[in-house]
């Protein structure tokens, strides 16, 4: 694998390159060997460039040993490209004018969800109640069955009827006081708006 020619390396590793497995003695000897590949076409400097980068190298160092800056064999006169850099593709020397035009055409591709403050409104009204009607629903239910067990229960379950009265309570008291706060809260940021 050493003695690869940097052909051979870059159809190795592949697009995206992948260098996984690969000693760091084979690493550094194919890193040397790209650095002194003098490819004509800008598909194969764009190629030299992601392995590199993918071996280590600086992206900077990348560019300049990569050759993508250069005008190459001279038939192809469009800037030359890195290729592909992560998930996105990347260009050796783009003007901040056609930075900031890519940047503004991709957030206009996505699309804006209108918030309206009455619909949130009405959609948490909703299910504050359901939530508050399900809360009221089984405090009443497992009062009434504490309750029921308790008077038709001996001296014993009784008491462990009693000790279930705690836990009954407090979470009661939990479940309750959360409704209170999430309502304050409602009324108190709807007045800021």
């Amino acid at each position: 694998m050493i003695g690869y020619t940097a052909e051979q390396i870059l159809d190795y590793l592949g697009t995206p390159p992948n260098v996984s497995g690969l000693s760091d003695a084979v690493k550094q000897a194919w890193v040397n060997t790209l650095k002194n590949a003098k490819f004509g076409d800008k598909t194969r400097k764009s190629q030299t460039y992601n392995a590199l980068v993918a071996l280590g190298v600086s992206p900077g160092e990348a560019i300049i040993d990569s050759g993508v800056n250069e005008e190459g064999d001279g038939s192809d006169k469009e800037k030359p490209s890195t290729g592909i850099v992560g998930n996105s593709t990347a260009s050796a020397i783009h003007t901040p004018d056609e930075i900031i035009k890519e940047a503004n055409d991709f957030v206009g591709q996505g699309t804006a969800v209108p918030i309206n403050g009455e619909n949130l409104k009405g959609a948490s009204s909703t299910l504050y109640n359901l939530l508050l009607s399900i809360g009221i629903f089984l405090s009443v239910a497992i009062g009434v069955y504490l309750g029921v067990k308790f008077m038709l229960s001996t001296a014993e379950d009784k008491a462990k009827v009693k000790e279930a009265l705690i836990p009954y309570i407090v979470g009661c008291v939990v479940i309750f006081s959360a409704f209170i706060i999430w309502k304050l809260a409602i009324e108190l940021l709807s007045g800021i708006s």
